[in-house]
């Protein structure tokens, strides 16, 4: 897995606009609270976000960020995809 050091956003300004933009509006964001994450772009972001800037990252989590939108964004309140049986497997109900 390829790994960057280089910062995903330049200021804080653009920082917030991309999470505002992203991550706040995606039923994947962190609980506030206890700041657990279901997304592994999201975790890199608070990684530089909380650090120096500059801390590792994952090469996926720095290029998904040079853009407006974000490619593993899934909106609030969309279902999630269901699970397709497989043709020719038995199913039980209980």
């Amino acid at each position: 897995m390829a790994r960057t050091t280089k910062p995903c956003f330049s200021n804080g300004s653009e920082w917030e606009w991309w999470m505002e933009r992203n991550c706040d509006k995606c039923r994947k964001n962190a609980s506030e609270s206890t700041l657990t994450f279901h997304c592994a772009i999201q975790r890199d972001i608070y990684t530089q976000a909380m650090g120096y800037g500059n801390e590792e990252i994952r090469q996926e989590s720095y290029e998904a960020t040079q853009h407006s939108d974000c490619p593993r964004f899934k909106p609030k309140g969309a279902p999630p995809k269901r699970r397709k049986e497989p043709k020719g497997q038995l199913t039980f109900n209980f």
